[in-house]
Formats: C-alpha cells, sequence, structure tokens
C-alpha cells in the first residue's frame, strides 16, 4: 500500500520521502512530540502528508495526519514555512484532510510537576501532605 501511494505521487512529479526519512522530535520545555510519517510528498511548494492504513477507518486517523500536518514544518528544516496537506490512503478509498480552521498547538504548556518527598510533596521548600 505505501509502494503504491509513494509510486502514485512520483508519477505527478513529487518528490517521496518514506517513513524513517520523515522521523522527527519536537522538543517542548516539558514534552516531546515526535512522528514518523509513512510519506512526505513535494513538488514546488505543494507539501503533502501522506498516511497509508491497511486496517480499517478509526476516528482518531485524521487527527494523527493533522499533527504530523502541523509538526513537520517545525520540526524540519527542510520543511520550514510549507503549509501542507493531508490525505489519508486506505486500500478502496483516498481522504484528503483539511487543516482545522484554527489551530493553536503547543507541544506542551503544562508547568513541569512538582518534586515529590517521599513524606510528602515539596512545595516552595515546605512539606505538604
Amino acid at each position: 500500500l505505501l509502494n503504491k501511494a509513494r509510486e502514485e505521487y512520483e508519477q505527478q512529479g513529487y518528490t517521496v520521502m518514506t517513513e524513517h526519512q520523515n522521523r522527527f522530535y519536537l522538543r517542548g520545555r516539558v514534552a516531546t512530540l515526535s512522528g514518523i510519517p509513512d510519506l512526505i510528498a513535494v513538488k514546488g511548494n505543494d507539501g503533502v502528508v501522506i498516511d497509508a492504513k491497511s486496517g480499517k477507518v478509526q476516528p482518531w486517523d485524521p487527527i494523527q495526519v493533522q499533527i504530523y500536518m502541523w509538526a513537520v514544518p517545525q520540526a524540519l528544516r527542510q520543511y520550514k514555512g510549507m503549509i501542507f496537506s493531508g490525505l489519508l490512503y486506505y486500500p478502496d478509498a483516498r481522504t484528503p484532510i483539511q487543516r482545522p480552521r484554527h489551530c493553536e498547538c503547543r507541544v506542551s504548556t503544562v508547568p513541569p510537576p512538582r518534586r515529590v518527598h517521599r513524606d510528602g510533596v515539596l512545595v516552595n521548600g515546605q512539606r505538604r501532605y
């Protein structure tokens, strides 16, 4: 399935990078978002994140692609500034994925957890039980 998708895009003139060529790590203050998009196809300024799915359709499939669409240009220098479209590639269907109308994504804005002492939680140098 992955090879079929790759061939389709290469025949249309896209340069296609596969799986581990697309690995990314996007480090935040307290968390790291990482992923491996199946395919990234680029032709000029036109970029497509493609995720091939051999199983049944799952409700979270589009969300995974949207996360990749957002994260790839931030995490991989060669795609900086590009706006990606997305595609779910099933054996019997192709589902285009649109960017959300409003997307404010942060890797993590949650403050680090409080230090825990064996006898309680340490808050501003004082133990709380």
